[in-house]
């Protein structure tokens, strides 16, 4: 609900400043959407007036003209403009104004002769011919000879100011108009409301030359028509062109304006017929037949489907209820007599129409979330006031009001206990009547435990006791509302084991640079000709979708890997270069197809990392890294995984003797199957068994080492396949409690260790926690690690 502020003003009073009173609006339940000054973009521009205008001495062309800005002394401002006469108002932007189109004006020399600033046209200024007469045509805009000179144009042409775009709920329809907005300001700020004293002084007693027919009461609870007479088609005076520019309605006539100005006030739509063209004079509120056109007031011809609700005439509709009126019973510069058109329509049923038209329109808006049938009169009597009020025509005192339902002084009782348990409150039942009576909902205390709400006509969200009690809290403040537990024996709540070890390994990952993401459970039998799968692979193993998006998305994924690695291709068609990513999600695997019970969904743990900076010991540290934040003790890796990784740079994940996942290096034909370079690394755990691992014993701490360690280098030379792991684990158990660590740090391969040969170079550690080693107490260690390599692994010295 666009709202300007100057007309909700008109209604009730803000004294606090904006920023605090959208504060308490958003406090007080009600959505603010933005927050736009009008005009904000022309600061600088004002109004000014041509005193005198000479010829420059050195330029034919130019023109010196003083300009008249409502200061103490004239500007002088040069301009080229051969539309500009002396007397003539115009707009001058000023030294250092910024343009709607970017243009910083500055003031300068034109052939030697000082320049403050730049007359200005309409298409400078992004204004048309809605905002002000002659903005469209070229040159300098030639404002109306009665503006003040110095005003901010803005201000002058009347389209400044702030306007609040509100959300509407779909439960409080009552807040989409300004009245509507007014009170719930009153409301929130403890201010007066002033609603407008509505009564129509000046009628005529003629006989209404009309007759109305509803023939479907369900869609159409009620239907006013009134008359007038007379009319004179003009311009509406400019506080309403204003009111409604602020709004967002462009202004038309005196009479479509009232219309709209109605509307944007009391929320109820409504609408103006040609009365010379309704057929008959009668109209009939009925559902459209097969195969009914309509020209719409947009111009548009509309095929309406049987069963949408239309306003006709004896003979043809003359409007879709609720959305557009007909364009064969417009309001033009020949209309005599009107027939206004106040309505209540079902809401599903507009919303239906809508749809189908595929037209949405302020009246249609308001119609599907809902117009309280009992405001149609006083709506349409406030639109026969403004059209006495603006001496627009002659008002027929009869008027036709066929209502079928009509709901009245609805009364809620309510009881203060359950009031306060809802809300955690000591609220006494005249405390609770004063909170609701500020909302505008009279009520009253019928004894010391109940109070009974006579529910505005206006309010039909009020139908129980919590609808009460959310009253109560808006008006007393949920800031205010004491936090407490809830009531009932409920237990505070907590993480699982698992789900806290399960956090505590994703914010690992997270801690070494991964992302989390979230790819789709759906795959395509694509993505696994991209991974090279066999025919017969057991991946290829799917549960079908009956009803695809499409066939990328027509199988449940049995593997993570294809989703994060078109995710890493995206990321690398964007030039990022470094990607670390994680997802922890389910696959399916299915017993047997077709399904005969539902699969096993399995959670698992998707990791794939990409950049210069990554390597497959990089992929093994991180995985290590989560073990070790988890206490899980026993993990290894031994030589395995698919088929879709590198050969030479893959490895199987183990607990003890389960297997958890594997991780290794893409292999570059399937990299380029997904458009990567080569080096992408790609690993799956079974997240269960990762985190079913994990122990809670509690990790000791130890004190420094008193004494200094011992370091040497070893190079071996193996065969090229040797995992150089094993033998990490040998050095270990030969040197038993005075080795510290051993690290494999440099690979080496060439001809020079020999054909399908490699050199591991290992970094070991000696320490001993009582005394300082010396090299008789080491040597031996590294005699017997150098034997026992060459005995179980054919590695020799290098």
């Amino acid at each position: 609900m666009i709202v300007p502020l100057e007309w909700l003003k008109e209604y009730t009073d803000i004294n606090v400043s904006q920023d605090e009173y959208l504060s308490k609006m958003i406090m007080m339940g009600i959505g603010v959407e933005s927050v736009e000054e009008l005009g904000a973009e022309l600061n600088g521009v004002i109004v000014s007036k041509i005193m005198s205008m000479e010829k420059h001495p050195d330029a034919d062309r130019l023109k010196i003209c003083m300009l008249d800005v409502g200061a103490e002394e004239p500007l002088q401002i040069i301009t080229a403009a051969p539309n500009v006469s002396k007397g003539d108002v115009v707009p001058v932007a000023t030294h250092g104004t910024k343009l709607p189109s970017g243009m910083v004006i500055k003031k300068g020399k034109m052939r030697g002769i000082v320049s403050n600033g730049m007359l200005c046209g309409g298409e400078e200024l992004d204004l048309t011919d809605d905002d002000c007469e002659g903005a469209s045509v070229d040159g300098v805009l030639i404002l109306p000879n009665d503006l003040t000179a110095g005003i901010g144009i803005a201000e002058a042409l009347k389209i400044g100011g702030v306007v609040v775009d509100f959300e509407v709920y779909a439960n409080r329809p009552d807040r989409q108009s300004i009245i509507g907005m007014a009170r719930e300001t009153a409301a929130t700020l403890e201010t007066e409301l002033r609603l407008p004293e509505i009564s129509v002084d000046k009628t005529i007693d003629e006989k209404m030359p009309i007759s109305v027919t509803v023939q479907d009461a369900e869609l159409c609870s009620r239907y006013i028509a009134r008359v007038v007479k007379n009319v004179k088609i003009e311009p509406s005076p400019p506080w309403m062109q204003k009111s409604l520019k602020q709004a967002g309605v462009r202004p038309i006539n005196n009479i479509v304006d009232i219309t709209n100005y109605v509307m944007l006030e009391m929320g109820q739509p409504m609408h103006a017929f040609d009365l010379a063209c309704v057929g008959g004079n009668q109209i009939i509120v009925r559902k459209a037949t097969e195969d009914e056109t309509l020209m719409t007031l947009d111009e548009k011809e509309r095929k309406l489907e049987a069963g949408m609700l239309v306003i006709a005439d004896s003979q043809k509709p003359i409007g879709v209820a609720g959305v557009m009126g007909g364009g064969n019973s417009d309001i033009t510069d020949e209309t005599k007599d009107i027939v206004l058109e106040a309505a209540s329509f079902l809401s599903s049923s507009i919303r239906a129409t809508s749809k189908a038209l595929g037209l949405s329109t302020e009246s249609s808006a308001r119609f599907v979330k809902g117009v309280d049938a009992s405001g149609t009169e006083e709506a349409m009597d406030r639109a026969a006031q403004l059209v006495v009020m603006l001496n627009a025509g002659e008002v027929i005192n009869e008027k036709i009001d066929i209502c079928s339902q009509l709901e009245t002084n609805r009364k809620v009782e309510a009881s203060v206990k359950s009031i306060n348990d809802l809300l955690g409150l000591e609220l006494s039942a005249t405390e609770v009547v004063a909170l609701l009576n500020r909302a505008f909902i009279p009520s009253e205390v019928k004894d010391e435990d109940t109070v009974v709400c006579n529910v505005p006509d206006y309010r039909r969200d009020i139908e129980i006791t919590v609808d009460v009690a959310e009253e109560v809290a808006r008006m007393y403040g949920y800031e205010n509302i004491p936090m407490s537990l809830m009531r009932g024996g409920l237990m505070v709540g907590a993480l699982s084991e698992s789900d806290a070890q399960g956090d505590r390994a994703k914010a690992r990952l997270c801690s070494l640079g991964f992302f989390e993401a979230q790819t789709y459970s759906f795959i395509g039998p694509r993505e696994y000709d991209a991974l090279g799968l066999a025919e017969d692979d057991g991946l290829r193993k799917c549960v079908p979708l009956f009803n695809p998006f499409g066939e990328d998305q027509s199988l449940m994924r049995t593997t993570m890997v294809p989703g994060l690695l078109r995710t890493v291709s995206l990321n690398a068609s964007r030039k990022n270069t470094n990607v670390c990513l994680f997802e922890v999600g389910s696959v399916f695997l299915p017993k047997a197809l077709p399904l005969v019970e539902l699969p096993k969904e399995k959670q698992m743990l998707g990791l794939a990392m990409y950049g210069d900076d990554f390597d497959f010991f990089t992929l093994k540290g991180a995985i290590e890294s989560v073990a070790s934040c988890l206490n899980i003790q026993g993990m290894s890796f031994e030589v395995g995984g698919p088929e879709y990784l590198h050969p030479g740079q893959k490895a199987i994940v183990t607990i003890g003797r389960k297997q958890i996942g594997y991780i290794g290096c893409l292999h570059p034909d399937i990299a380029d199957n997904f458009e990567l370079e080569s080096g992408v690394l790609v690993g799956e755990i079974d997240w269960t068994k990762l985190i079913d691992s994990a122990s809670n014993d509690t990790i000791k701490a130890y004190a420094l080492p008193k004494y200094p360690s011992v370091e040497r280098d070893l190079a071996l030379v193996m065969d090229i396949d040797q995992p150089a792991g094993e033998l990490v684990d040998m050095m270990k158990k030969a040197g038993g409690a005075i080795i510290e660590s051993a690290v494999p740090f440099d690979v080496f391969v060439g001809k020079q260790v020999g054909e399908n040969k490699k050199s591991v170079a290992y970094s070991l550690v000696f320490r001993a926690s009582d005394r300082t080693l010396t090299d008789e107490e080491i040597s031996p260690v590294i005699k017997k690690i150098v034997k026992n390599a060459g005995k179980r692994f054919g590695a020799e010295l290098r």
